[in-house]
């Protein structure tokens, strides 16, 4: 199951729990009262000036942003699985190359602390 990545930091700030999109196989899931919910907290909470950018953000925005990262998702795993097989490993491979095998593991470990509740423990789904 792939998920949408939300930040620890705005899931404290706007008390969200659980998933807003994912993709399983090739179904997509996805949840418009929760995008609802999430954009009149946001919007109440830059407001009051307790959190920085555009005066308002719709609904809407947030449900299409979320559509088309899983979009992206699928697309990526696509073109992995029939395009070019092996594609994530080796640009996996190459990232370990680059960095090396600790910092990589460092930069996993982040991501995964920073964006819990769907965070990449795996190196091909960062």
């Amino acid at each position: 199951m792939r998920e949408f990545h939300v930040s620890r930091a705005a899931r404290q700030r706007y008390d969200l729990a659980g998933m807003l999109f994912g993709l399983r196989g090739s179904v997509l899931l996805a949840d418009v009262a929760g995008s609802r919910r999430l954009a009149a907290k946001i919007n109440a909470a830059r407001a009051a000036g307790d959190a920085a950018g555009a005066p308002t953000i719709g609904a809407g925005e947030l449900y299409a942003l979320g559509i088309l990262h899983e979009i992206f998702h699928y697309l990526v795993e696509r073109y992995d699985t029939r395009i070019q097989p092996g594609a994530i490993e080796a640009v996996a491979t190459e990232l370990e190359g680059e960095l090396g095998r600790e910092r990589l593991d460092r930069v996993i470990a982040t991501f995964s602390r920073e964006f819990p509740d769907g965070a990449a423990p795996r190196r091909h789904d960062i």
